[in-house]
């Protein structure tokens, strides 16, 4: 008998001794702890043993001391990621996983994460999940595919934002504040410059967690739990991302909010103060957004703020939308959500938000929350960091949800 089935038999036996009266509960914990410490010392040691065996058999092993210069003519040999892996800037509607051509399952490798059991994955999805002292880690053909996830949220898909995946804690990208312009040349003619205003945008990593409690039973049956546990996990970091895009205060540990950013530099739709009808602030939004170069793409606002949406003559019949408005709602980009704030009314066109996320997600599993409940505990970690051109956007705030009397 191996020493791991020596150590899940001892397991089950205290498992079954737990209710004896009488039963020495403290000494019991210890020894779980001590054989589960040993369990994943054992588990560990074998996959570094998989590993340099798989890397030896493809004639790649790292103990393998290799000495060369570039030459500037070739290729370099030590890049041997293709272009698609290289890429890190994700325009909208460019799917991240489509960098990867490896067969993986997010939610299987979600699922193995947390239990350690890799039996069922295939060897791409056993490359892609690493084990690690307390959980695991998953590699970027995993988080892309988790992202791809995100970016199918309501308010993702109306957004549509610019992805960055960042391979340091802190990236530079970057951001366009005016555009150049095009002139007639005649030949032999000295032109004046008309150089575009690029400057520097910095995303600093910063950490969302989210911890998740599932019942082993769940855990262990994938017909049942199917993208379920992987759903549970990405609706909650999306809801807090959500929530840091819109206000978070950027001081660390929190990210910079959409609308904390400072006023003048939000494209200029008049004064919402003077305005008392929606509609007209909607058509403003737009000829704002169209004169810094960009098609308004998105509208997001206060759910309160509807009914003056509707707006009705005094006999009660609805009157109809502008132009703009009615567009956006034609193309399904319209979306009312709880997270604003009372009276808050949000326009941007598409790219105008970039969203870095930190390649790679660890899982984190809670190596005792079982014990007495039969409940695994872990948590995911995502980090990243938002950056957001504001001059392509338009934002109106304290809006009243009844329409002010004339």
């Amino acid at each position: 008998m191996s020493r791991i089935n020596e150590i899940e038999e001892r397991l089950s036996q205290i498992e079954g001794a737990i209710d004896n009266e009488g039963a020495d509960l403290d000494a019991l914990l210890t020894e779980v702890k001590q054989l589960k410490t040993e369990r994943s010392s054992i588990v560990e040691k074998a996959e570094q043993r998989r590993t340099l065996l798989a890397s030896i058999a493809e004639g790649t092993a790292e103990s393998t001391l290799k000495r060369s210069f570039n030459n500037p003519a070739a290729p370099s040999a030590q890049n041997t990621r293709s272009a698609a892996e290289n890429k890190a800037i994700f325009r909208s509607g460019e799917k991240l996983s489509e960098r990867y051509a490896a067969d993986i399952d997010a939610d299987k490798c979600l699922r193995a994460a947390i239990t350690g059991n890799r039996d069922e994955l295939n060897e791409a999805e056993k490359r892609s999940v690493t084990p690690a002292t307390g959980g695991a880690m998953l590699a970027p053909e995993v988080s892309s595919l988790l992202i791809d996830n995100f970016r199918k949220m309501d308010w993702m898909q109306i957004f549509q934002p610019t992805i960055v995946m960042m391979k340091s804690g802190e990236t530079k990208i970057p951001n366009i504040t005016a555009l150049p312009t095009a002139v007639m040349h005649t030949p032999g003619s000295v032109e004046a410059s008309s150089d575009p205003t690029i400057e520097a945008a910095t995303l600093n990593a910063r950490t969302i967690m989210v911890v998740v409690e599932v019942a082993n039973e769940l855990l262990m049956d994938a017909a049942t739990s199917q993208g379920i546990i992987l759903q549970a996990c990405t609706d909650a970091l999306s809801n807090k991302l959500l929530q840091q895009v819109l206000y978070g205060n950027g001081t660390a540990p929190e990210m910079k909010g959409i609308t904390t950013y400072s006023a003048v530099g939000f494209a200029d739709a008049g004064n919402k103060d003077v305005e008392r009808d929606l509609f007209r602030l909607v058509t403003m939004a737009k000829m704002a957004i169209i004169r810094n170069g960009g098609a308004m793409n998105a509208m997001l606002y206060d759910c309160d703020l509807e009914d003056r949406l509707n707006k009705r003559l005094a006999t009660g019949e609805l009157v109809e939308p502008c132009r703009a408005f009615t567009e956006l709602y034609s193309a399904g980009k319209i979306l009312p959500h709880p997270s604003l704030a009372a009276g808050d009314m949000l326009f941007m066109q598409a790219d105008a938000l970039y969203m870095g996320f930190r390649e790679g997600m660890k899982i984190e599993v809670d190596p005792y929350s079982a014990f007495n409940s039969n409940n695994t505990k872990f948590r995911m970690i995502m980090r990243g960091d938002i950056f957001a051109n504001t001059a392509k956007m338009v934002y109106y705030s304290s809006i009243p949800a009844v329409e002010p009397a004339e």
